[in-house]
């Protein structure tokens, strides 16, 4: 297969503390990963774009607001995101993965998309630093032969995303820091 993977990327800086930015990605993967979580011990397999499993084309558009405060003391942003997804991969009901030479007889292919919105606050001066980051976002796929060919969540799906960093520069030579992470757990379709 050959595929082009174009990028552009804008941005506009309206002033010395505001800009705006914008992007286009194309990305192309030609190495699959299957992984079958219904054994007991969970095996993961990996297979390259045939004449039956093509590659898998994800384009993506964001757009985002910056916005820096108090002689960049603190940073604001926000940043909303659309990505499409072609030949995505899922597999049939009861397919065997494990002891199968065929597994593209055990395969099923549609679309995919994802987007999402995400808002980020940083301290970037003074003893403490830091940041709160958090994302609202969908994974879903649709597939002809799964979910009656309805839209579902991806196993990939986090609804939720939140990210908290804290940073203390108690002196030269001694840093602490801090994280905490909420994710909402894996989709089960």
């Amino acid at each position: 297969y050959f595929n082009v993977e174009p990028r552009l990327s804008v941005a506009y800086i309206a002033s010395p503390s505001l800009s705006v930015k914008g992007s286009y990605t194309r990305n192309v993967q030609n190495l699959h990963l299957l992984t079958n979580s219904n054994a007991s011990s969970p095996t993961d397999r990996w297979l390259m774009s045939t004449a039956q499993i093509k590659p898998e084309i994800a384009d993506q558009v964001s757009f985002g607001i910056f916005k820096n405060l108090y002689n960049n003391a603190y940073e604001l942003s926000t940043e909303v995101y659309y990505k499409t997804m072609k030949n995505q991969i899922d597999y049939k009901d009861g397919a065997d993965l494990t002891y199968n030479d065929q597994i593209e007889s055990q395969l099923l292919f549609g679309q995919g998309r994802d987007y999402g919105i995400e808002f980020l606050i940083r301290k970037n001066s003074g003893k403490l630093t830091g940041w709160v980051g958090y994302t609202l976002s969908r994974t879903e796929k649709q597939i002809d032969g799964i979910n009656q060919g309805q839209w579902y969540a991806a196993k990939q799906d986090r609804t939720h995303d939140l990210s908290v960093v804290g940073v203390y520069r108690l002196s030269n030579k001694w840093t602490f820091s801090g994280t905490w992470v909420y994710n909402t757990g894996n989709a089960v379709t």
